[in-house]
């Protein structure tokens, strides 16, 4: 049986055929060019160096196709980067400026404001509490004093057993006390 042949190493030539295979080249396009036979070209190209070598240089091409696309937006980030105070300058201007009207004014505030991060905060809070009549009338009191909102108010009873009876629940707004009404 004869001996397999194996590349020992690429030479300039080799170089070529994997340059014309990256371009998208056929193989009888490449042999012809090249003045070789497509067995020979096949040897070439399936031998385990050409193929290694073949991965190196596409993992390459893709390296640089993504630095390439990458270039653009570097540029327009430096520019918006050195664009920045000036603009952060102009916000401060039309949130200062009185001749505006108070909505555009409040918008360029509210803008500042949130790009230095600080931001009005909302909290979700869950959790029971045992209140007597007055207590919750107070408490309702307190949180639509600092700009909050009770959504819901549950009942939760237990047996003799200690074991959790069916909930009520009812909106807040149902609890509070109207005109005429002393509430619940």
């Amino acid at each position: 049986m004869p001996e397999q042949w194996e590349m020992k190493k690429l030479n300039e030539r080799h170089r070529e055929i994997a340059r014309r295979t990256l371009k998208g080249e056929s193989q009888i396009s490449i042999s012809g060019a090249l003045g070789m036979t497509p067995q020979a070209l096949y040897l070439i190209t399936s031998s385990d160096l050409f193929v290694n070598e073949m991965e190196r240089l596409r993992g390459r091409v893709e390296e640089e196709l993504v630095e390439k696309a990458g270039e653009p937006l570097d540029r327009a980030r430096k520019l918006l980067t050195a664009a920045s105070e000036n603009a952060a300058q102009a916000t401060i201007n039309i949130m200062e400026d009185i001749d505006l009207k108070p909505t555009v004014r409040l918008s360029a505030a509210k803008d500042i404001l949130d790009r230095v991060g600080v931001v009005k905060r909302t909290e979700h809070v869950e959790g029971s509490l045992v209140l007597s009549f007055e207590q919750t009338n107070n408490l309702f009191e307190a949180v639509r004093e600092s700009g909050g909102e009770v959504l819901e108010l549950a009942t939760i009873s237990v047996d003799k057993e200690g074991k959790a009876l069916p909930t009520r629940t009812r909106s807040a707004e149902s609890l509070l006390p109207s005109e005429g009404h002393p509430g619940v």
